[in-house]
């Protein structure tokens, strides 16, 4: 019985095996997958290195800012380039090798160190990320469509996007004179030298418009009947006058994809657009909302030197000060320096870091000491939960004076409206000269 049954199986399975050993491969019709990808790596290759011009680059990082490349593609699997977040990156071409490579979707590898590394470093010393991870860039793309002149790709690692629009020869040549450093520093005098800046729809509402250039992003934040939201997007200098968003900011009566400069009585001014359509941002001397509604999104750093005063430091943070550099630098190597504070505040985790720059040259090295906090009556009280890594553990002794000065009472943080620089302010509700003020990041 068993032999009956298993006869026919294998009868079967011959029959099978026969029928796929006779079909032969000239009967197959249709291109095979490796044949297209081939195809589509030669496509992409031909597109890459004959733009006449080279290609305007817009990457957008996990970390949320953006960054503006030029790169121009040789058949050489060469690829030169500017970038635009340092004087040397956008005066000074750098050159990468690169390939295209046929994965489970045509890609394109930038496989020598470059600017474009420097993003995706994982050591945080280079880029300012997270260590480990750097900004949650990528250096490998998949390529994703073509539209017309624009390529978009996605990073293969951390899922970053990457933009690519083929350049003009007045935008090539405004990338090789330098225009991205000239571009960074016009935006930077525009947003440092404005207080407050806004835009207004139609209907008269107000969003405010906060850029950080060193991050590289642009917040927008506005009210909804109590409560406040942010829009925080990336931006990118791109070209000879703009600033790419990550993404449209559509919001009421808003819609804009770019900043643009232009010029007004020949001064430099940032305008909102979509595409070349204008749209003027405002500016007024009075905070548009509470600091403490705006920290932690518009707002990411209060920056408070400790190695010298500040304008409007009260006496007894300023000896807490000096006590504390005293102590710290008797715990550390002769010449370390401890040239400020930041304060960063994570609402979601009710959470206020203060992150201690230790620099001992040429390196700069990040301590940071963790407080839970409580709102009350417009204030905040702080409690210290200790060091969170090992540089905070070496110079917590040191740095008492000032954690128990933050945590006597209740502190409230504001705008400091003193100065024509952004600044803000900490003061202690039960320490009366317990008083600090630090530039706003």
């Amino acid at each position: 019985m068993k032999n009956k049954i298993a006869i026919p199986g294998i009868l079967l399975s011959g029959l099978l095996l026969l029928g796929i050993s006779s079909c032969s491969k000239d009967d197959f019709k249709g291109e095979r997958p490796d044949q297209k990808l081939t195809a589509a790596l030669e496509s992409y290759s031909i597109l890459l290195t004959e733009a006449p011009h080279g290609w305007k680059a817009h990457l957008f990082t996990g970390s949320v800012g953006g960054y503006g490349f030029w790169f121009e593609f040789n058949k050489e699997n060469k690829v030169s380039m500017f970038a635009d977040f340092r004087t040397e990156s956008g005066n000074q071409a750098a050159q990468s090798s690169y390939r295209l490579k046929a994965t489970l979707l045509p890609a394109l590898y930038f496989d020598t160190y470059s600017y474009l590394h420097e993003l995706a470093d994982p050591d945080n010393r280079v880029n300012g990320g997270t260590a480990g991870w750097g900004l949650l860039s990528d250096f490998e793309f998949s390529f994703r469509e073509v539209k017309g002149d624009t390529i978009l790709l996605t990073g293969n690692l951390n899922n970053s996007k990457l933009q690519l629009v083929k350049a003009s020869a007045a935008e090539k040549a405004a990338y090789q004179r330098g225009n991205l450093n000239a571009l960074r520093a016009d935006a930077t005098r525009f947003f440092q030298t404005s207080s407050f800046l806004f835009l207004k729809d139609n209907a008269n509402t107000v969003y405010s418009v906060n850029m950080n250039i060193s991050q590289k992003t642009v917040a927008f934040n506005y009210s909804v009947g109590q409560t406040m939201e942010t829009a925080l997007l990336g931006f990118a200098f791109s070209g000879e006058n703009d600033l790419i968003l990550s993404e449209p900011f559509i919001k009421g009566g808003i819609h804009i994809d770019r900043f643009i400069r232009t010029e007004v009585a020949g001064a430099p001014v940032i305008k909102a657009a979509l595409a070349k359509e204008t749209m003027e941002i405002q500016k007024t001397e009075n905070p548009l909302f509470p600091f403490f509604l705006m920290w932690g999104s518009s707002y990411q750093l209060i920056r408070v030197p400790i190695e010298t005063t500040s304008q409007g430091n009260k006496s007894d943070f300023d000896l807490r000060r000096t006590a504390a550099l005293t102590a710290m630098r008797a715990l550390l190597r002769a010449g370390t320096t401890f040239p400020e504070m930041r304060i960063a505040i994570n609402k979601s985790e009710k959470l206020v870091v203060v992150n201690q720059i230790i620099r001992q040259t040429p390196y700069s090295f990040n301590a940071n000491f963790a407080f839970s906090y409580t709102e009350q009556d417009n204030a905040i009280k702080l409690k210290y939960e200790g060091p969170m890594d090992g540089n905070s553990t070496v110079i917590e002794p040191g740095f008492k004076p000032i954690i128990d000065g933050l945590t006597d009472g209740a502190m409230e943080f504001d705008f400091d409206l003193t100065t024509p620089q952004l600044r803000a302010f900490g003061q202690s509700k039960s320490l009366t000269n317990f008083r600090f003020v630090g530039l706003i990041n």
